[in-house]
């Protein structure tokens, strides 16, 4: 038995037909315009990969060679690295606290010349100036005193030799300071 579609079911059929030719030929010609533009590409590209090769076959033995060179040269480097870095820093933690102490001693040293000036000034004074103030002051009165008796002795007048007996140490005598 044979089937028959509807007319426009036909026309329909033909249309997806159409449809999908259509589409296959759209991606036939997009295929064949992306080969072409590729090859484009590729010839424009290719003078480049042709002198890259050269050169990644002499690198290729330089980049195996600095692994080793890492291992054998600076990773020891690395380590006295490290090391001169934790005796600086030692050092500088050293200085530091030598620096603080002397810090600390030169201001325990200050005071203690300071103390000590202050107790020699004392001393001075105890020992030496009140002394020699006194001395002075002695040697003033002495002489004063040797002054009065020697214009005692050699006076003129026994009433002015009481005035001088009487005499205060301005040079005026009670007498007269009694009269003012």
């Amino acid at each position: 038995m044979p089937v028959s579609l509807a007319p426009a079911a036909q026309w329909s059929l033909v249309i997806i037909a159409i449809f999908n030719v259509l589409l296959f030929a759209g991606l036939v010609a997009f295929v064949i315009v992306g080969v072409a533009e590729f090859k484009k590409l590729r010839a424009q590209v290719q003078p480049v990969i042709d002198r890259v090769n050269p050169i990644l076959e002499e690198v290729k033995p330089v980049v195996a060679g600095i692994n080793p060179m890492i291992d054998h040269n600076i990773k020891p480097i690395l380590g006295e690295v490290q090391d001169i870095t934790q005796k600086v820093s030692g050092m500088v933690s050293d200085i530091s606290q030598h620096a603080h102490e002397i810090a600390e001693t030169g201001e325990h040293t200050v005071k203690e010349i300071t103390h000590r000036v202050e107790a020699t000034g004392q001393v001075v004074t105890d020992t030496v100036s009140r002394p020699v103030i006194s001395a002075a002051g002695f040697i003033a009165g002495l002489s004063r005193a040797l002054s009065v008796l020697k214009s005692y002795q050699s006076g003129p007048a026994h009433e002015t030799r009481r005035d001088h007996a009487r005499a205060n140490g301005d040079g005026v005598t009670a007498s007269a300071m009694d009269s003012r």
